[in-house]
Formats: structure tokens, C-alpha cells, sequence
């Protein structure tokens, strides 16, 4: 009862544990004794009481906002000039949306390197919590951010792969540790 009365948590409400991936779902009923959770397969699931007292529970029910957190990979060849273009493009697609809340914060930087480019990263929150919504922006976003992009650094990059002689490989000893 005591997890009821709190109002932390209600019926309908979609929660997790941060601790257990495994436990996430819609509440469905909150009893003396346990509280009925319907995973995302739709299965019923009882978690015990005492089980919230010992872990952390996220209500996203009670989110205000989506976060948009996209890491885009640019082109290993592209100039710092182009990177500049590319970024300052960018932040006006992501401030100019919409559906992105001005309030909050909102980021476009180049953050680093990866196996495919150079990363920029994409970090604003959407006015909306309803996840349909916010993969409608995010999408919108990135499909302009990808214009972007093919406009100033042309083809996306691809998967760079390094490449030994032809040779045949030689069996190491079981006992041989390379590194």
C-alpha cells in the first residue's frame, strides 16, 4: 500500500529498474503484497514489494521531455572548414525544429573520433514525452542533418578497413598470448 499512497507510482505507468534490464513494463495493479508489471512481450510479470525498497525505479510516465542524443559520423577527409559548415547547419536545423523545446538545452559539437569519421553529436529534448512523436522529430532531424552533411562532405563515409599482405596465417602456440 505504502507504494501506492506514495503516488510515485500508478496504474498505467511504464517503469524499469535500472539494475535489471529485464524488468520493465506498464503497471497494471498494485497490491498488498506484490505489484503486476505486463512487460514489453506482453507477458505478466509479479515483482514483490519489498523488491522496490532495495533498487532504483525509473516512472518514465512522469518524463517532461524526450532527449535526442545522435552521434554522426562525418567523413575522415573532411576539412575543418567543412566540419565548421556542417555543425553551424546543423544547430539551426535542431533549434529551428519545432518540435524541439528552446527552453533546454540544446548541443551540436563535434565530440570525436570513430572508426567511420568524425563524430558530431546531436543533444536537444523534444517538447513531447509520447515516443511516436519523438521518433517523428528525431527523424526529421536527422534526415536533414544527413542533407547537410552529402551537401559540404559528399558520400557518407564508409567502414574503414585495414588490410594485411596476402599471406597465410600461421597457427600460434596455445600458450601465446599477443597482447
Amino acid at each position: 500500500m505504502a507504494i501506492y499512497a506514495s503516488g510515485e507510482l500508478g496504474i498505467g505507468d511504464y517503469i524499469y529498474f535500472t539494475n535489471n534490464e529485464k524488468i520493465k513494463g506498464n503497471i497494471e495493479h498494485i497490491g498488498p503484497r506484490s505489484v503486476a508489471i505486463r512487460t514489453l512481450d506482453k507477458r505478466l510479470m509479479y515483482v514483490p514489494n519489498a523488491f522496490f525498497s532495495s533498487r532504483s525505479v525509473v516512472n518514465v510516465s512522469k518524463m517532461t521531455h524526450r532527449r535526442v542524443l545522435q552521434k554522426i559520423p562525418v567523413g575522415w577527409i573532411t576539412s575543418l572548414a567543412t566540419l565548421d559548415k556542417i555543425i553551424q547547419e546543423v544547430r539551426v536545423i535542431v533549434h529551428n525544429h519545432p518540435g524541439i523545446d528552446k527552453t533546454q538545452s540544446i548541443r551540436v559539437h563535434f565530440t570525436g573520433f570513430s572508426s567511420t569519421g568524425l563524430e558530431v553529436t546531436i543533444y536537444a529534448f523534444t517538447k513531447t514525452k509520447d515516443y511516436r512523436a519523438f521518433l517523428h522529430i528525431q527523424e526529421n532531424i536527422l534526415r536533414e542533418a544527413k542533407r547537410t552533411i552529402e551537401k559540404h562532405a559528399g558520400a557518407p563515409p564508409a567502414q574503414i578497413a585495414y588490410m594485411l599482405p596476402d599471406h597465410k596465417p600461421t597457427a600460434l602456440p596455445s600458450n601465446h598470448y599477443p597482447w
